[in-house]
């Protein structure tokens, strides 16, 4: 037992010093790119920073893998430089438990960083584009835990969610008169744009495009009392264009796994073409299974390849195994795309192949 705690100290040491380094590569080269923007609206040199900040979850759940292999290599390879790993084998230690030691803390690593990866890091991304592009444009609002909010001379709306296509969900608008008292507020189940299509009630014809409300609740407050029916399907002008409500569209990579999956399967039930959230979706599937295949492979790469070579070497082939095996997976997945193949399959047969290699070299090994 405390051998085992020895080892995976050693491990999770090497990967949190890895994580640690290439999270503050991408936070440099990602705050050098949104440099570029300083000065439009009102996005200054702190907001720009704090851009940066708020898009660190996600970038550390998208490293977690290549920092697993490299983390591994470097821990083990300091196990190896001063002769333990040797001593260990030496002494008996079998393989199998110098895997299970690795694995169980490959399994702490992995576990945070789907609490991560699931749980902050889509809220977090979103709601730094989001509050980019308010700051940018200075035309929509901010987002708050409540959903999204803007406004313009009368009207305030709230949008619960939008959609990946551009549809709006949980839709609520306060009207007020010239006195600044509210009139009517409007809730909507969901609403979609109607393209090429001008809402009544459009005084200036600033904006176009009408929004078709569905399941319309209204309720108008008036000096004698308050007023309420429910209506069927309406159009409505909104207070942001479908242009400019599109930028606030969740990508597939800021949906959680359920909601990603619930809005799959209602692409599907509607007949609408879901490969490239099937793509999204299964490779969020398949992601914790690639970091303990990345970290089955740098255990692999210690006891056979790189057994005798210098702690450099291991270091340089790690990194260079890593961006080379997520080069072939993003291609692999594309291809899948482009051919029409199973998403499941082009997701997990790039995993198979590093788990089939990594055992290949272990069984060499022994």
């Amino acid at each position: 037992m405390l051998l085992d705690r020895y080892i995976a100290r050693h491990v999770l040491a090497g990967i949190a010093i890895v994580l640690t380094f290439l999270a503050a590569l991408f936070f440099i080269r990602d705050l050098i790119i949104d440099l570029d923007d300083v000065g439009r609206g009102e996005f200054g040199y702190l907001a720009a920073l704090q851009f940066v900040v708020m898009r660190l979850p996600g970038r550390i759940y998208a490293l977690l893998p290549a920092a697993v292999l490299i983390g591994g290599l470097l821990g083990l390879g300091w196990l190896a430089r001063g002769g333990e790993l040797t001593a260990m084998r030496a002494a008996g230690t079998s393989v199998a438990r110098l895997l299970r030691a690795v694995m169980q803390a490959g399994a702490i690593v992995i576990g945070a960083g789907l609490l991560l990866g699931e749980w902050f890091a889509p809220w977090t991304e979103r709601s730094a584009h989001d509050w980019r592009i308010a700051a940018i444009t200075g035309q929509i609002g901010f987002r708050t835990g409540s959903g999204f909010w803007g406004r313009d001379a009368t009207r305030f709306f709230r949008i619960g969610e939008v959609l990946p296509d551009g549809q709006l969900r949980d839709l609520r608008m306060f009207e007020f008169d010239a006195q600044g008292r509210l009139a009517v507020a409007w809730r909507a189940r969901e609403a979609a744009s109607v393209a090429g299509e001008r809402a009544p009630g459009n005084p200036d014809g600033a904006r176009e495009g009408a929004w078709e409300l569905r399941e319309v609740g209204i309720t108008r407050f008036r000096e004698e009392g308050v007023e309420t029916e429910r209506t069927g399907p309406m159009r409505r002008q909104l207070p942001a264009s479908a242009g400019e409500l599109r930028l606030l569209a969740a990508r597939p990579e800021w949906l959680r796994l359920p909601a990603l999956v619930a809005y799959t399967r209602h692409l599907r039930e509607n007949g609408l073409g879901t490969a490239p959230y099937d793509a999204v979706l299964w490779s969020r599937v398949m992601a914790p299974f690639l970091a303990a295949a990345m970290l089955f492979t740098s255990v692999a790469l210690i006891l056979g390849p790189l057994g005798r070579t210098t702690f450099g070497v291991r270091i340089v082939t790690g990194i260079g195994f890593g961006i080379g095996f997520y080069i072939v997976q993003k291609v692999v997945v594309q291809l899948g795309l482009l051919y029409d193949w199973l998403a499941p399959f082009a997701a997990a047969a790039p995993v198979a192949a590093l788990g089939a290699l990594g055992w290949w070299w272990l069984r060499r090994a022994v």
